[in-house]
């Protein structure tokens, strides 16, 4: 199995005011992962935060829904979002940890020439960064 390095993840910890931005720069993509015996299916993100780094964000389903309800379920059409997010400290699966829940999203009008050139320069995730590691 193809190891993940941790810091290609998005992760609460990067935003110590406990709210950000980030621009999605990638289409979404699911793969199904085994997370303490369970099977998940999850959705990882090519996104962009306001360091200018890249990273890979899996958006949980409150998250996902906002994006959907602004721009559907083509997650083509998401590519050049704005997020908002809140980082809130929650029990996931019997741990605590911080996580990233988008409170709003927009497109900038100037998007559209910003993503070809996006499109362009962010090759797609391999399938060993597209799978989670589900013990971080």
């Amino acid at each position: 199995m193809a190891e993940i390095e941790d810091d290609v993840y998005l992760s609460g910890e990067m935003f110590l005011d406990k709210k950000g931005q980030l621009t999605i720069v990638g289409e979404g993509i699911y793969n199904e992962q085994e997370i303490k015996g369970e099977k998940k299916r999850l959705m990882n993100v090519p996104v962009q935060i306001a360091k200018g780094e890249d990273r890979t964000w899996t958006p949980n389903k409150t998250s996902r829904t906002i994006l959907v309800k602004k721009f559907g379920t083509d997650t083509k059409n998401w590519i050049g979002a704005v997020v908002d997010i809140v980082v809130k400290e929650q029990n996931v699966r019997g741990d605590d940890k911080l996580v990233i829940y988008a409170e709003n999203a927009t497109k900038p009008a100037n998007a559209d020439p910003v993503l070809k050139e996006l499109k362009k320069e962010q090759p797609p995730l391999t399938a060993a960064q597209a799978k989670r590691d589900p013990n971080a």
